[in-house]
């Protein structure tokens, strides 16, 4: 199968196509440099529609995503941080502010609607093809402090829920596609900041090897059991006490949040000491 990889880091394009390559000798890679959060999304899948051009791509993963950078109330994540002393240049560089709003739409909503716009009529033409949405359990379960992000979340899941009912099946009404809303725990990887893995936070590789085990069997699935059974046991939880488990969720991002303001203030006066050796050489 060859690939095309679309993101917006053309560096990063390029070294995977090369692993890509080296690991699947006599396969095409194609790389297709887009930026999903640019406000000018119209001429951003004009582009990607060029590039995919011709191509029958008969597997569409929709895995681009962005998150919070730490679990933070909603009214400070988006907070317009211009008066401060910087101007708000050091909160806009750690991906704050009210462009969070915008950028956490586009990326995590618009691009999947969209490629699912450019590339579904393909699949629908050959009566085959399969659609995987990255969602995240936080559609699912309380996540308080990274409010827009389960919210954005949800919406993957219902969306690719109802367009496999669109377009799934066999027959008349049918197209034979399959679209799976994939929605994941905490996996080992950059966006989650977590580098250690266990049973309940896998690697990239464990994650996926399980997720496509259930490709075609569940429309909707996280995709690996010990995230199936921590929704199912916090569901339950849920149903007994709502209001309890909502508060324990909150505490436990609460921690989070602290430790990842620690963690900033830590490498804030790092910095500063960093400045203050060099003023002094």
């Amino acid at each position: 199968m060859d690939v095309v990889l679309v993101s917006r880091t053309q560096a990063k394009l390029e070294a995977t196509a090369e692993e890509i390559r080296a690991e699947h000798p006599g396969r095409r890679v194609k790389c297709v440099r887009a930026d999903f959060t640019d406000p000018d999304t119209a001429a951003v899948y004009s582009h990607v529609g060029r590039e995919l051009h011709g191509l029958e791509v008969g597997v569409l993963v929709n895995n681009v995503g962005l998150s919070h950078p730490h679990p933070e109330y909603f009214l400070k994540a988006v907070e317009d941080r211009s008066g401060d002393a910087d101007g708000g240049k050091a909160a806009l560089s750690a991906g704050w502010g009210p462009q969070l709003i915008d950028n956490m739409i586009r990326c995590n909503i618009t691009s999947m609607v969209n490629m699912c716009r450019l590339v579904m009529p393909g699949m629908v033409d050959r009566k085959r093809g399969c659609v995987i949405n990255i969602g995240s359990t936080a559609s699912r379960i309380p996540c308080p402090l990274l409010t827009m992000y389960g919210a954005t979340k949800k919406f993957v899941e219902k969306f690719s829920r109802e367009l496999n009912t669109e377009y799934g099946g066999r027959g008349k009404h049918g197209s034979n596609i399959t679209v799976q809303c994939v929605m994941p725990g905490f996996v080992a990887t950059k966006m989650s900041k977590i580098s250690s893995t266990s049973l309940m936070v896998p690697s990239p590789d464990t994650f996926v090897r399980s997720a496509l085990q259930t490709t075609g069997l569940e429309p909707v699935t996280t995709g690996y059991l010990p995230h199936s059974l921590m929704v199912k046991g916090i569901e339950l939880a849920e149903s007994i006490s709502e209001s309890m488990m909502a508060r324990t969720v909150m505490n436990n991002m609460l921690g989070l949040r602290s430790r990842a303001l620690r963690r900033q203030a830590r490498e804030q006066q790092q910095r500063e000491e960093a400045q203050a050796a060099a003023a002094t050489d």
